[in-house]
């Protein structure tokens, strides 16, 4: 297929029919690579696919660099230890990290702040020509990458918004004005701009007309099979002497939640065991969760791999959204919504933006009373027809769904901008 029909092909009635092929993709990402899978996982890992992606991990900042100095956390040592290692890694097939090395960090403000950035591009730019990625799309994560822009030869830019950064609680006043300023920057010169949730879409289109709604997905296979070892009798070993039924949540444990709401379910019902699956942010609710954990049938189990969380939230007879409500969580589209979907759970959720439109097969909470009154519920359901209903709506959310969605999105674009652009199915 030529380059015309290609663009036909994206704009056309086929659209979204074929999928992105044959680019390079830099993902400059806001945390390493490795730890707790979210969507830049499940998107880059389906377009290495068909294309090249490097995956580019924050640079340090000068100010962590001297506080982990000063606290004894991080050595001199091993900042020139680190200069021996690779700075590049292959992850998986046509998956690539690029780790920036510690001795050139980003500093606060000012000249400085421009050199060492200067410096950092630079080294970045070095490790393009070494791995071939020509022209490459680079996909922006955060409103302070605003000053890359421009500066890696990329044909296409893409600024990914899955929250609403100035509305992270403990955000100072002043921080909050100055990610509004970069955010406002980003908006207006990336290509496109890709939203996971509609808040997040009504508001980012005002300054850029080129914005999509694009949810967050799941990988609904791996949820089926998960719900199937189960049912036969398969269990965690860390949930294999726990009391039943399990009431599970997964994911992040941070300010978001409602741990007073949390703790009132966990104590009218000790009957049942409350597993939370998932890394604990100590600086934003530590004495919470501390609390919490002090109950008899409370289990925090730890972050959990890709490969093994389909279990534990199939082992659950109900699962947990408890979220609080502010800025951000109006604003969030939740990967453990489709999970629990995925492996036909009740859900049981707070009253966020999110669950719109999920009324039928998610229970909605407005209050606390009603919270616990649908968790109730949810334990003792027993309509096994509406555990089939939420796995079809999982896989017509399908992470190959939305790579599916992008590949349109960003093949009309690249269209747009060079029709006789090679980019191939």
């Amino acid at each position: 297929m030529n380059a015309g029909e290609q663009c036909a092909a994206w704009e056309g009635p086929r659209a979204g029919a074929e999928l992105l092929a044959g680019q390079n993709i830099v993902y400059l990402g806001p945390e390493p690579w490795d730890g707790m899978w979210r969507n830049r996982h499940q998107l880059m890992s389906r377009f290495a696919r068909t294309n090249q992606v490097l995956y580019v991990e924050p640079p340090v900042r000068m100010r962590a660099l001297r506080r982990g100095l000063g606290d004894g956390r991080v050595r001199w040592s091993d900042v020139w230890r680190q200069a021996g290692r690779p700075l590049v890694v292959r992850k998986a097939e046509n998956v690539t990290v690029y780790r920036p090395p510690m001795y050139i960090p980003i500093a606060g403000r000012g000249r400085l702040r421009d050199l060492m950035r200067s410096a950092w591009l630079a080294r970045l730019r070095g490790i393009l020509r070494e791995l071939h990625f020509i022209d490459p799309i680079v996909w922006f994560s955060r409103p302070n990458m605003a000053p890359y822009l421009g500066h890696l030869g990329e044909k296409l830019a893409i600024y990914h918004v899955v929250d609403e950064y100035s509305g992270y609680l403990g955000v100072k006043d002043q921080d909050r004005a100055r990610i509004l300023e970069a955010e406002s920057v980003l908006l207006s010169r990336v290509d496109l701009v890709v939203a996971v949730s509609k808040p997040l879409f009504d508001s980012k289109r005002r300054a850029n007309p080129n914005c999509y709604l694009v949810p967050n997905g799941v990988d609904s296979e791996s949820y089926a099979n998960a719900r199937a070892r189960a049912q036969r009798g398969a269990l965690p070993a860390d949930l294999a002497d726990v009391c039943t039924p399990i009431v599970g949540y997964s994911g992040l444990m941070n300010a978001r939640l409602d741990y007073t709401l949390l703790y009132r379910c966990a104590r009218e019902h000790p009957e049942w065991t409350f597993a939370f699956m998932g890394r604990v942010d100590e600086r934003s609710c530590g004495d919470q969760v501390r609390r919490l954990s002090a109950l008899p049938n409370v289990r925090f189990l730890g972050e959990k791999t890709i490969q093994d969380l389909p279990l534990y939230v199939a082992a659950c007879a109900a699962c947990l959204m408890p979220y609080r409500d502010n800025l951000e969580t109006q604003n969030i589209s939740p990967l453990k919504l489709y999970d629990y979907l995925a492996a036909g759970r009740p859900v049981v959720s707070t009253n966020i933006p999110a669950v719109d439109g999920f009324e039928a097969i998610v229970r909605i909470a407005r209050t606390d009373d009603e919270f616990v009154a649908h968790l109730e519920g949810a334990v003792a359901e027993r309509e096994r027809g509406l555990d089939a209903q939420r796995q079809r709506i999982a896989r017509d959310n399908d992470w190959n769904a939305r790579i599916a969605d992008l590949s349109r999105i960003i093949g009309s674009h690249l269209c747009r901008k060079s029709p006789a652009s090679d980019t191939h199915l």
